[in-house]
């Protein structure tokens, strides 16, 4: 297996933001952003944390669920949770979300989640909301082959969404 590269918290949050630019610009399919999202996390080990006591892993979420109306990446930390009813769509919508959370080790800080959401105008899916944490690289494979396997996703992992939002935020 290849050696990650150690970056700072500060540089993964860059990295994830330009690589989030590129990815929307792209229009990439779910089922082409989750190698991207699992070769930014093998690749990058962010210092301070420790992905054996779950301090760096992924989540990956679907559903429907009202979703935000931002154009850009966007950094939410510092901003107080000022986002406002009429930065979210009216319904809820089908989604995809891959997010990286980040605790740092030997710290009380909120954990840092860079969080990438497709959302899709289509009819809602089966089920309101789901999940699937990738604790470390031991199980990266075989949780991501799972993930690609669940029925309810199939249809939206093939299509391009109609909106892509990145965020960066504390998570309590």
């Amino acid at each position: 297996m290849k050696v990650a590269k150690k970056i700072d918290q500060e540089a993964a949050i860059a990295l994830f933001l330009e690589r989030a630019r590129e990815w929307k610009a792209q229009a990439l399919t779910g089922r082409q952003v989750v190698p991207e999202l699992v070769a930014f996390y093998a690749d990058f080990w962010i210092a301070g944390t420790d992905r054996v006591e779950e301090g760096d892993r992924l989540l990956f979420q679907w559903g429907n669920s009202r979703q935000l109306l931002l154009d850009e990446p966007t950094d939410l930390r510092g901003r107080g949770g000022a986002l406002t009813q009429d930065q979210y769509t009216t319904e809820e919508l089908p989604y995809l979300n891959f997010t990286r959370q980040i605790v740092p080790a030997e710290s009380d800080d909120v954990a840092l989640q860079l969080s990438l959401t497709l959302s899709y105008e289509l009819p809602p899916l089966p089920v309101r909301g789901r999940h699937l944490w990738i604790p470390g690289l031991e199980e990266i494979d075989l949780l991501v082959g799972d993930y690609l396997l669940v029925p309810e996703i199939a249809d939206l992992l093939e299509r391009v969404p109609s909106s892509t939002v990145a965020l960066v935020h504390g998570a309590g």
